[in-house]
């Protein structure tokens, strides 16, 4: 008996084995199927507790795309007034430059004229200097006498001292004294500035 007992005894395992074998299969679905249900009622159940937290999500992610948007053509249109403010600036900048151009010429123009003015009336005196210094010193005198003593003055200070000597004798002592300070005073003049 003891030699059968032993195969019997490996039967039994193995119809046990195999029993276990086709239990766990049969199961295998079922649990699988009771898991997807219990994972699509607990995600049913999700969505319907999120739906209204979705909602507000959502409107808070709108109101925040028309906040993005609101504040990137704001940016636009600061971007488009600093661009025209700078077009603005150039413009104005080369209107200053031309401006700036015209003064110099101009300054340049007037400098050209005084010197060519002052270059006319320095021939001008020289000659009437000569024309003074060529007549008689009583003749001199008299013309001198008609002008004003700052005239006078300028025109004798330009003469030879011996010829502006003989015509200041012929003047009158008064209007010769005056012509005197006038040219003393012009000379101190020089030397304070100096």
């Amino acid at each position: 008996m003891r030699s059968l007992t032993r195969p019997l005894m490996v039967v039994a395992i193995m119809l046990v084995g195999s029993a276990a074998i086709r239990f766990s299969e049969g199961i295998g679905p079922v649990m699988a199927d009771a898991t997807r249900g219990a994972m699509d009622s607990g995600a049913a159940a999700i969505r319907a507790a999120t739906e209204p937290e979705l909602d507000l999500l959502q409107k808070s992610l709108l109101s925040r795309e028309a906040d993005l948007v609101a504040q990137a053509e704001i940016v636009a249109a600061r971007e488009a007034a600093a661009q025209a403010a700078e077009e603005e600036i150039a413009r104005r900048q080369a209107e200053l430059d031309a401006a700036e151009n015209e003064l110099a010429h101009a300054e340049a123009d007037l400098e050209r004229r005084v010197r060519t003015a002052k270059t006319a009336n320095e021939t001008d005196i020289a000659k009437l200097v000569a024309v003074y210094e060529a007549m008689k010193p009583q003749d001199a005198a008299e013309v001198f006498e008609a002008m004003s003593p700052e005239f006078a003055s300028g025109f004798l200070s330009e003469m030879s001292p011996n010829t502006a000597a003989m015509i200041l004798a012929d003047l009158s002592p008064e209007f010769a004294y005056s012509v005197s300070v006038l040219m003393a005073g012009r000379n101190a003049g020089m030397d304070e500035s100096n």
